[in-house]
């Protein structure tokens, strides 16, 4: 313990500017504790979360709190955000009746014509319909919350909207868990589509499908390498778990796919300048498949450090022991407890 203490402290006062401190002081409190308290004070420190916390705050507490839909999302607001949930209201029909996250999932019937209810949509898709079903179910316009206003658009932020990035006309861009290439086009955007190459790491061959048509007529075919396999320190097969935007590596994964490192699938004259990592907890194991490059080059990196609790520690650590020039920042991009970047910039 006192080791992890010290390694905590040296990483603290080696982040660039006092909002990485900030946030890596409530992450690394969450590890060692599980108190989420400090993740909701984490996410307060986005100036449109906070808002919104003041707002449910300023509501008489004795107004009903309910969460719009027991899904991904809908579960994370009850973890994080500390409030007495009434509620989960879903239109899943084999859900309504039961219980998520210890509190009862209701049906939109149920609170029909309540005007004192807060409803709180963290939806990601048609949260602007579902705030037009509440107000025709007779709820109270100012106590429904649309999250998703303003959680959505942090999903385009991430990994690129860091000030202190630069790019050049010569970037060799490494996209290590790309899913749908959303990260790829905003990479693109964020180099004026100037770049020598970019590579392309996904595992899952539907999200690899969708990678590809979502890149078609975008990317130009001779600068793009499409590699269908797990990121890793090493050349094998590992198992694999097929889970949409969540797969990754797994034990129990019902696939077996090929793995690599960075290093080995790279062309003879490519040196990475900027790799971006979000692969389910596997960012240990890829890092180390580009120790050379990182400790040589000092590419740019965007890691994320929320998959596994230790991850906050781990990683700034294995990075600095490939290569100790290097600055660097924290930054958080959702109202959960993932989309956690660390930037990693060359001094």
């Amino acid at each position: 313990m006192i080791d992890l203490i010290n390694e905590g402290k040296r990483i603290y006062e080696l982040l660039g500017d006092e909002l990485s401190q900030k946030i890596f002081c409530d992450r690394f409190l969450y590890s060692l504790t599980n108190d989420t308290k400090h993740l909701f004070r984490m996410i307060q420190y986005m100036p449109k979360a906070r808002d919104i916390v003041e707002k449910l705050d300023a509501i008489d507490p004795s107004i009903p709190k309910y969460i719009y839909s027991a899904g991904i999302r809908g579960r994370a607001i009850k973890k994080i955000w500390a409030y007495d949930w009434k509620g989960f209201i879903d239109r899943n029909e084999d859900l309504v009746g039961t219980e998520v996250e210890g509190i009862p999932v209701v049906s939109c019937q149920s609170i029909k014509d309540k005007t004192d209810v807060v409803v709180v949509i963290p939806n990601r898709f048609f949260a602007n319909e579902i705030v037009d079903e509440l107000i025709d179910l007779g709820i109270n316009k100012k106590y429904i919350f649309n999250l998703s206003e303003t959680w959505n658009p942090l999903i385009y932020q991430q990994y690129f909207d860091f000030p202190g990035l630069s790019h050049s006309k010569e970037e060799v861009f490494v996209d290590v868990g790309a899913f749908d290439g959303l990260s790829t086009k905003q990479f693109l955007e964020w180099s004026g589509n100037e770049h020598k190459r970019i590579y392309i790491w996904e595992p899952n061959p539907q999200n690899m499908e969708r990678c590809k048509d979502n890149l078609k007529n975008i990317v130009q075919e001779e600068k793009c390498v499409f590699i269908d396999k797990v990121s890793w320190d090493k050349m094998g097969t590992i198992s694999f778990a097929e889970n949409g935007i969540l797969s990754g590596v797994d034990k129990s994964g019902k696939r077996t796919v090929m793995c690599s490192s960075i290093e080995h699938e790279l062309y003879d004259d490519d040196i990475p300048t900027f790799i971006k990592m979000d692969i389910e907890g596997a960012e240990l194991q890829a890092l180390c498949g580009c120790s050379e490059v990182i400790g040589r080059y000092r590419p740019k990196l965007a890691i994320s450090v929320y998959h596994k609790k230790e991850d906050i520690v781990d990683l700034p650590r294995l990075i600095l022991s490939f290569n100790a020039d290097y600055k660097l920042y924290l930054r958080h991009y959702s109202y959960a407890d993932w989309d956690t970047v660390l930037y990693v910039l060359p001094r």
